[in-house]
């Protein structure tokens, strides 16, 4: 019988899924217990809009609990079912139908091994969650901080590309082992497992993966690390954590890296360097108020003020990875629909972005700059976005109304979209104010 913990959670659970859909993303993880060997507990998610390929990953935390799960809808086809004889059950090849409700339903899989606390991962593979993006040319640095976790990488890949993945564990027992998968989330193919890597693969002894590839089509590839299920005696061999870093190496083929590097003067002569990675992810979000101020008599008076609320916006998974801002910096482009159509960048330079929270909690970043660039504050932490820029380098126009308004924040191979529309006062020549803004359905 379900405890009244376990109830309280699921309600709470089901109100967040019907909004956003299945909880992908390390972030998102399903986090609950089993006390009885005849207990199940039961899970309610909606499917969202398009059809998707996802990996599901149960691990046990603590306790005898020999996991199992059935995800499947009434009447729709559809769902998976895993079970295991060790601390992990998975199932990397779930398709799941648009517009449909599932149920999760969680247990044990054998008789007497029946109680204990476990995680449930969910990832997406049409439009992977909190990846993190990488290039050919690059090795960075990731940690699978909690057992069963499931790390994401994305890359831009063409074909005829023939290169290898490495993976070498730094720090702890984990034993990181990639799977690759073809899933242009910018294009909408559906996933499907490569069949043109072979491989060596790492042990407790041999703490290194390498994968030999040559890619069959052009798009955008997931790649999905996570601690390799060695035995089925957790005592023995339990799923481990620790660091590890990700490498991808070209040996022949197009094997372009689609990274750019650009050089901006600022007002006084200063200048600012940023680093563009391949767009990898977007995060289509609400926009809650933006704010354009100019004056054309005193252009220092102008101002620009952005703020994004929004449960789906979500940080990079590893601070330190290519779309954490300390690392390459971030732009901010404001693009009018109508008036004057303006289109200006922004840039915000790696140096002045700092943690929020500990290292390796994936906390946000927040950035402040008391002269030089426009922008003089940016704050992006789970849930929210906002920036504040000031100065005569402000470059947008409002001789007449600019509406619609998009603002487009990049961070490494992540941008956060957003359009301002509707409800908007607007004043020619000093000021647009726009509030409360669905989100939208593509990125500028």
């Amino acid at each position: 019988m379900i405890g009244l913990r376990s109830v309280l959670l699921l309600l709470a659970l089901v109100a967040r899924a019907r909004a956003a859909g299945f909880p992908f993303g390390t972030a998102n993880a399903v986090l609950d217990s089993v006390d009885t060997a005849t207990e199940q507990d039961t899970f309610s998610f909606d499917s969202g809009p398009d059809q998707d390929m996802i990996e599901v990953r149960m691990t046990t935390l603590s306790g005898n609990l020999q996991p199992s799960y059935n995800l499947a809808s009434t009447g729709h086809g559809g769902g998976c079912l895993s079970q295991s004889i060790g601390p992990v059950a998975e199932s990397e090849t779930c398709i799941i139908v648009a517009g449909v409700t599932y149920n999760l339903t969680v247990g044990t899989a054998i008789g007497p091994y029946g109680s204990g606390s476990y995680r449930v991962y969910f990832q997406s593979f049409r439009n992977p969650q909190g990846a993190m993006p990488i290039a050919y040319g690059q090795t960075l640095p990731g940690e699978l901080t909690d057992a069963g976790e499931i790390d994401t990488w994305t890359f831009q890949g063409q074909m005829g590309d023939h290169f290898t993945v490495q993976t070498t564990r730094t720090s702890g027992q984990v034993d990181p082992i990639p799977h690759m998968y073809y899933g242009s989330p910018n294009t909408g193919v559906l996933g499907h497992s490569l069949t043109t890597c072979s491989g060596t693969f790492g042990s407790d002894d041999v703490p290194q993966v390498t994968l030999n590839c040559t890619l069959d089509q052009t798009g955008v590839y997931v790649l999905q690390l996570r601690d390799q299920n060695d035995g089925a005696t957790p005592a023995i061999d339990p799923t481990e954590t620790g660091g590890y870093t990700l490498a991808l190496t070209c040996l022949d083929g197009p094997c372009t890296t689609a990274t750019t590097t650009s050089t901006t003067t600022l007002p006084g002569g200063a200048t600012t360097t940023s680093t563009t990675l391949p767009v990898t992810t977007e995060e289509l979000v609400d926009g809650a108020h933006l704010v354009l101020k100019a004056n054309g008599s005193k252009p220092q008076k102008a101002k620009l003020t952005v703020v994004l609320r929004d449960p789906d916006i979500t940080v990079a998974a590893t601070n330190g990875s290519a779309d954490d801002p300390r690392t390459a910096g971030a732009t901010l482009r404001v693009v009018a629909g109508g008036g004057d159509g303006f289109d200006d960048t922004y840039d915000i330079a790696a140096a002045h972005w700092t943690l929020v929270g500990p290292s390796g909690r994936n906390k946000g970043y927040r950035y402040v700059a008391k002269s030089g660039a426009p922008v003089r504050l940016a704050l992006v932490k789970p849930k929210l976005v906002r920036i504040n820029a000031s100065g005569a380098g402000l470059m947008d126009t409002l001789a007449t109304n600019p509406n619609p308004v998009h603002v487009v924040l990049t961070m490494g191979g992540v941008r956060y979209c957003a359009s301002f529309g509707g409800s908007v006062t607007f004043k020619a020549g000093r000021s647009y104010d726009a509030k409360s803004a669905p989100a939208p359905g593509t990125c500028p």
